[in-house]
């Protein structure tokens, strides 16, 4: 009797589940030129670069993903179901892991203090402009 693998077990059917909520593309889209093949096609037919496979399923498990409901994460991209968000309701974003949560919250103050200060400085040209005088 073989032992069971429960990490692979769990990628089969986090892979199965994920695939059943997007619909596999039948078509590649070249890295080179961006020209949209076959999937029969083992080279583009504009420039001949060859065709990835192992890029090609990491990019639709991340079309699942994003199907399925799946937010990027703000530090690096990386697509998940589960990210984490920061305690400041305002934050539109989320991190991936612990060490990009760390990362995010100064990058969030930074934002938000950057469209704050920006706001402010409209506000503040609006307050000094003068009025147009309408003659009666």
């Amino acid at each position: 009797m073989q032992a069971y693998d429960e990490e692979a077990g769990m990628a089969k059917a986090l892979e199965e589940s994920l695939l059943s909520c997007g619909t596999p593309s039948d078509i590649w889209s070249c890295s080179a030129c961006t020209f949209e093949n076959s999937i029969k096609d083992k080279q583009c037919k504009v420039c001949l670069q060859v065709y990835d496979e192992e890029a090609a399923m990491a990019k639709a498990l991340e079309e699942s993903l994003l199907s399925c409901g799946g937010k990027r994460c703000f530090v690096c991209g990386k697509v998940s179901l589960s990210l984490i968000r920061l305690r400041d309701r305002d934050c539109p974003h989320g991190a991936c892991s612990m060490d990009h949560y760390i990362k995010l919250d100064p990058m969030w103050i930074e934002i938000k203090h950057g469209l704050r200060s920006s706001f402010d400085r409209k506000e503040a040209s609006r307050s000094r402009s003068p009025r147009s005088t309408r003659r009666r």
